[in-house]
């Protein structure tokens, strides 16, 4: 089988995963190519779609007029191009969002390509209108609409976004949504996605590295003889964001004498 990915890196996070199940589908027979918009090792199935300077004004675009990843067209016809070229007999998804495609142009494209797309939910944003995890803010709008979101920058245009993203995403004929773990499937159900195929794959670990080993000692340099040990590992803990509202200020006071 012929496997095509996109991603908005080739490094760190989403960009490590893909790069493994690139590496695995090479090793097991399967041909693939992946492409990413920035960051990462290129190679003659490894290719890198955008630079550094489309990104930037991409985002800068976004903050001023609030349409996300919608400007970085000549990245989105290469992409495209790459991908009538390879002939690909399936499409995955990462990340489309990340200012590194225009992401609706693309939608349109797949919709029209007609070969099986599997889309790989990372996180929120894929059903909401714009956040990518609503649990920050204890937010449910995305399940109806997204009014006046007051959360984000921009909030007014969220409503319009999730519309579009139900409609595009809509459009795509084989499409299968596969989140990374149970919960996120618990809520993609409950999505503009609970009328498509939802299959949940984990993320994969090194099992060589990370696998019960026996430590001589350990438990009693630990003190922890007799007791069952439970290791969580999280990313940063953050306090929501403050409402991203313009306010117009006024003159600043004049300083003390």
């Amino acid at each position: 089988m012929r496997i095509y990915q996109v991603n908005v890196t080739g490094r760190f996070s989403t960009g490590i995963i893909a790069n493994q199940i690139h590496q695995e589908l090479v090793n097991t027979g399967h041909e693939s190519r992946f492409a990413f918009g920035l960051g990462g090792e290129t190679d003659d199935n490894r290719i890198e779609t955008n630079n550094i300077w489309c990104q930037r004004l991409d985002s800068r675009l976004q903050r001023y007029t609030g349409m996300e990843g919608v400007f970085c067209r000549r990245s989105t016809e290469k992409i495209i191009r790459d991908i009538k070229e390879y002939n690909p007999d399936l499409i995955h998804l990462h990340n489309l969002h990340g200012n590194y495609m225009d992401w609706k142009r693309f939608i349109h494209f797949l919709t029209e390509y007609n070969v099986p797309v599997v889309l790989t939910l990372h996180d929120c944003w894929a059903f909401t209108g714009g956040c990518f995890h609503f649990t920050v803010n204890n937010c449910y709008k995305w399940k109806t609409c997204c009014s006046n979101c007051e959360y984000i920058k921009h909030g007014s245009k969220a409503e319009k976004e999730l519309e579009e993203k139900r409609e595009l995403f809509g459009s795509i004929p084989r499409l299968t949504i596969v989140p990374v773990s149970n919960w996120l499937k618990s809520v993609a159900s409950n999505s503009m996605f609970k009328n498509r195929e939802i299959t949940v794959i984990h993320n994969g670990i090194d099992t060589e590295m990370f696998s019960p080993k026996q430590t001589k000692g350990i438990r009693s340099k630990l003190h922890c003889e007799e007791k069952k040990v439970l290791l969580g590992v999280a990313s940063t803990w953050a306090q929501p964001r403050p409402v991203l509202r313009s306010r117009r200020r006024g003159p600043r006071p004049a300083p003390a004498s």
